[in-house]
């Protein structure tokens, strides 16, 4: 049996502090990450496709999910979605879990940590049946 901790939560603000603190010194990260607002930029805008890479990351914020369930949501071919996963894969906007066919996506850490700045993006991109700025 675990004993419980002595120890005094973490304010919110601190916690905010601590948060702040370790993505500054994270290795490839900028201040407000503008690494990753550039490679949102090129994912989303400076490429064919982002509008349905936007779709399938909206789809993931919501929960994971393997390929035929994003085909199958989005009414997209199980081949263009491997083609888009692979492209979430390689800049690092999504992670996978599992083998073979039950692989599920995710988010990464730092797109979730930064979802404010994908929405923000969709919307300035004007993707269509947006709602609040999130493709949908």
């Amino acid at each position: 049996m675990r004993r419980p901790s002595r120890l005094k939560p973490i304010s919110e603000s601190l916690q905010c502090e601590l948060t702040n603190k370790s993505r500054a010194n994270a290795p490839g990260w900028l201040p407000d990450d503008q690494e990753l607002s550039r490679v949102l930029w090129y994912v989303l805008g400076g490429a064919r496709g982002g509008e349905t890479r936007a779709k399938i990351l909206v789809q993931l914020a919501e929960r994971p999910c393997n390929m035929n369930q994003l085909s199958n949501k989005l009414g997209v071919d199980y081949r263009t979605i491997t083609h888009h996963i692979g492209i979430l894969l390689k800049n690092s906007l999504v992670v996978s879990e599992g083998e073979g066919y039950g692989v599920a996506y995710f988010l990464s850490p730092r797109l979730q940590l930064n979802i404010q700045d994908f929405y923000r993006i969709c919307a300035e991109l004007g993707f269509s049946n947006s709602s609040g700025g999130k493709p949908s």
